[in-house]
């Protein structure tokens, strides 16, 4: 019996099975796979609104980067009352409430003056941004990233109970280049994107619209 056939089968299957890979992996980094949630999100729809001529095909992938994962709390509450109320309608939760992403917290506080029966909470913004996730399952709060100086968070969402999604803009002079982080929890790393150089934007200010769910909340330019 002549092996031959039985090895060109072998390894043309592998050969197919490499090229399947290959192809799903391009297509992961393929930022178009994401455009359903950027028409369905309200709060990615309102950010891509935003932007000129919003087009995820300008997006190109950079690079893939490991979560951070480090250790802030290991005693994390779901009843902590001033944090829900402080936070609670800026963070994004999975649909089941049991984790979060939060880019606030760490960069501002809230300067709150009362007068005449009225409060008034002024948020004062720091020059650092951090990616926390909080887990209530497990009562654990971790750091997943440190933002650089140029570069700013400003939605997220999530995918799945297990994917998130992050855009925000890096500034660089008078420009700005929007970007896109997709997180994976499984993989435990991010994916980066960003707007290709020759589609740079005007420099800009955004305001996300959850800032609108704080009806006791005045910004001072």
């Amino acid at each position: 019996m002549n092996p031959f056939p039985v090895v060109a089968k072998i390894s043309l299957l592998l050969v197919s099975v490499c090229c399947l890979l290959s192809i799903t992996a391009s297509g992961q980094k393929n930022p178009m796979v994401y455009q359903h949630i950027f028409q369905t999100d309200p709060w990615l729809k309102y950010w891509a609104g935003k932007l000129p001529h919003f087009d995820l095909s300008a997006f190109q992938y950079i690079r893939t980067s490991d979560f951070e994962n480090r250790l802030e709390d290991d005693h994390l509450s779901d009843n902590d009352r001033e944090f829900q109320q402080t936070f609670g309608k800026l963070i994004s939760y999975t649909p089941d409430k049991k984790m979060y992403l939060d880019f606030y917290s760490a960069m501002m506080v809230f300067d709150t003056v009362r007068a005449k029966g009225k409060i008034t909470v002024t948020p004062v913004f720091d020059v650092d941004q951090y990616l926390f996730i909080g887990d209530y399952r497990r009562h654990t709060l971790k750091r997943l990233m440190v933002m650089e100086f140029s570069d700013g968070l400003e939605e997220a969402a999530w995918l799945s109970d297990s994917t998130f999604i992050l855009v925000g803009t890096k500034h660089d002079g008078d420009y700005c280049y929007p970007f896109i982080y997709i997180g994976n929890l499984k993989r435990q790393k991010f994916d980066y994107y960003l707007l290709k150089s020759k589609n740079h934007i005007p420099n800009r200010i955004y305001r996300s619209l959850k800032w609108n769910r704080l009806k006791n909340v005045k910004f001072e330019e």
